[in-house]
């Protein structure tokens, strides 16, 4: 025997009808989208004021996310900070003897700062 129709959240047994909402005398004024021409001024008004506020807000947000980031990066530096070169030599400040000049001079590129396992 075949199994009995089950019906499809419409309210309708499949086999018949497609499943498909039931047309309503809403449906086409929701549809449409509104323009910023169908809006008078003081509903623009209210929407750009409140496009600012979101704006104002999100930029909160992000500023708060990154004072929290920076402050765990801080967390983990050392201090004073600490630096690894080419060679996995871990230091303070790392210096090479030009010869040329026959001076010293503070290395500042290809070194990269070591932080704190977390």
């Amino acid at each position: 025997p075949p199994a009995p129709p089950r019906e499809n959240g419409n309210g309708e047994a499949d086999g018949g009808k497609p499943a498909g909402k039931p047309k309503s005398k809403w449906a086409d004024g929701f549809k449409r989208k509104r323009r910023s021409d169908d809006m008078d001024d003081d509903e623009k008004a209210r929407m750009d004021e409140e496009e600012a506020k979101m704006e104002a807000e999100w930029t909160a947000q992000q500023a708060a996310k990154q004072a929290a980031a920076k402050r765990v990066m801080e967390a983990r530096r050392y201090t004073p900070r600490l630096f690894r070169d080419a060679d996995g030599d871990e230091a303070n400040e790392f210096w090479v003897e030009q010869l040329e000049q026959g001076k010293l001079c503070k290395v500042s590129e290809g070194i990269c700062e070591v932080f704190k396992r977390g």
